[in-house]
């Protein structure tokens, strides 16, 4: 399979988590909800940068 086909598809995964997470976090501010979206900022983060 094409990498940047992988790569795209790790990117909307990625994405999805971030919005999921925001989401999450939005109905209900908690510790779990907050660590939850911070993680999934820094995971989107470091994809987008290459990391």
């Amino acid at each position: 399979m094409n990498h940047q086909i992988l790569a795209d598809i790790e990117l909307n995964r990625k994405i999805s988590l971030f919005q999921k997470a925001v989401e999450a976090y939005t109905l209900h501010r908690t510790l779990e909800n907050s660590v939850a979206l911070a993680k999934a900022k820094a995971d989107l983060a470091m994809h987008a940068w290459g990391g």
